[in-house]
């Protein structure tokens, strides 16, 4: 009781703030850290009371023993939770009792945290975890060696998963989690009757096969296993994924919808040029399009290049540029031997003729250079590719904007030439586009695999090949015009 009328009284105080209650009496501490107990009743009461009353006053309460002899004032430099946490790496495995003043330290503070908690979904704190989560949580193996592993082995193992897929399945099993508590049913013991009910409602409403398994895989990450195994892996989600397929099967069109000869007319035109005098945003859109049909990349793999010395050179005279990517980036598909990006000069100076004059105008290697040192006045990060407007001006650009980029750099370049923009264009097209216009001119099927980052030639075959060739009709109708042409 004196602890309790010690908070009353000081409340004004402590409001807002995390407290610890340092006694010599460790009955307290007990009942305070466990909130309650199974020995005394009226003490159990008690401390039920205290933890009530200081819910919307305090932001933690805990509870510390002290001898008594030491029972007076001391510094408050001996307790984590008084003090301002550091902008680092953090790593916290606390007690259950100080998860909720832990948790809201780290919501007060925005510092990133490396937490080890207990899966422990019907406790109220499990929310505030799942709320702060900047990827998919880790579920740690039982041995009795865990807490023994090297710090780097921990890390090794929090990157087996890429940031933008733990970010994906977040998002996925939030959605998946608010429509089990619409249900009154627990996501992470869900029978696999309800798994089953949620995934044909998204079904219902037009979702597609291949979006479905992305569910089915952001659950089984939070899931506990179904007959000892991974709820992916139930007999039952296989053959109702199989089902959809067939139900609902991907049609992938071979038809371009948008076409490379007009979108390169565009970019030698004004505003694409001339490029010294462009603004930022017209020489970033035309320097990440020729990036992306040059270099046949994903658009991650443009995000991870590096204006860093070791990762950018330029060959003597602007005949190449050898791009690397970051140290540490793993792409899509890892290659044995990985490489740099070797972009060639297209038409360099010096000119026979204006029309090759004018073809230079759509060299990489020159809208490269022009890039890095206009972006050199703006830059804040390493990143090749950076924000050019306000407010992230300077910063990294993200994937998504990145592939804005690309999708308005198509658009641009067919208003320019007075063309009606394409419908449905993606960024992701640029990658078909070009290894199809390859495959047309001569190179082999090998290189483009190698280019594209492609495991076999059945990818692109299945994927990305478009239908560019010419028919015998349209060949004869050219002829004829030809001739038409010359009779006149």
């Amino acid at each position: 009781m004196a602890v309790f009328l010690a908070l009353k009284h000081f409340l004004p105080n402590l409001r807002d703030h995390h407290v610890l209650v340092r006694t010599d009496n460790t009955t307290v501490v007990s009942y305070i850290n466990h909130q309650g107990g199974l020995r005394s009743r009226p003490l159990s009461k008690l401390a039920s009371r205290i933890l009530l009353w200081s819910q919307g006053k305090l932001l933690s309460l805990r509870a510390a023993y002290i001898p008594g002899r030491l029972n007076h004032p001391a510094p408050l430099g001996l307790d984590a939770m008084l003090q301002t946490w550091p902008r680092l790496r953090l790593y916290a495995f606390p007690p259950v009792s100080m998860l909720p003043g832990v948790l809201e330290k780290v919501r007060q503070e925005k510092v990133d945290l490396i937490l080890v908690a207990p899966y422990w979904p019907t406790r109220i704190w499990f929310s505030d975890i799942m709320s702060l989560l900047h990827g998919s949580p880790l579920e740690l193996p039982l041995r009795q060696d865990l807490l023994s592993q090297p710090t780097e082995v921990v890390e090794t193992i929090l990157h087996s998963r890429a940031p933008s897929t733990r970010k994906l399945y977040l998002y996925k099993w939030k959605l998946f989690s608010a429509w089990c508590e619409q249900h009154n049913l627990d996501p992470v013991h869900s029978s696999v009757s309800d798994v089953l009910r949620f995934l044909q409602e998204k079904f219902s409403e037009g979702l597609t096969p291949s979006t479905l398994k992305v569910y089915v895989a952001a659950i089984s990450v939070h899931h506990i296993p179904v007959g000892g195994s991974s709820l992916g892996r139930d007999p039952l989600v296989v053959r109702f994924l199989r089902g959809a397929l067939r139900l609902r099967p991907v049609v992938r069109t071979k038809t371009p919808t948008w076409d490379l000869t007009i979108v390169l007319q565009g970019l030698a035109e004004a505003p694409f040029e001339p490029i010294e005098e462009v603004s930022d945003k017209f020489l970033t859109l035309k320097t990440i399009f020729l990036l992306a049909v040059s270099s046949l990349k994903r658009i991650g793999d443009l995000q991870a290049l590096s204006v860093a010395p070791s990762c950018l050179e330029f060959a003597p005279g602007m005949v190449k540029a050898f791009l690397h990517t970051r140290p540490g980036y793993v792409p899509k598909v890892p290659t044995r031997v990985p490489g740099p990006i070797v972009l060639e000069a297209f038409c360099p100076p010096p000119f026979a003729n204006l029309d090759q004059e004018r073809k230079n105008l759509l060299c990489p290697v020159r809208a490269l250079d022009t890039y890095v040192h206009r972006a050199a006045l703006w830059r804040k990060t390493e990143q090749l590719f950076v924000c050019y407007g306000s407010p992230k001006r300077g910063g990294p650009a993200s994937k998504q904007r990145m592939s804005k980029w690309v999708v308005e750099a198509i658009s641009l370049a067919y208003e320019t030439v007075g063309r009606p923009c394409p419908l449905m264009v993606r960024a992701h097209s640029t990658r078909g586009m070009a290894a199809s216009r390859a495959l047309l001119s001569g190179v082999s099927m090998d290189d483009i695999c190698g280019a594209a980052g492609w495991s076999s030639q059945h990818t692109f075959i299945r994927f990305y090949n478009l239908h560019l060739n010419i028919t015998p009709g349209a060949r004869v109708l050219q002829n004829s015009s030809q001739a038409l042409g010359e009779t006149a």
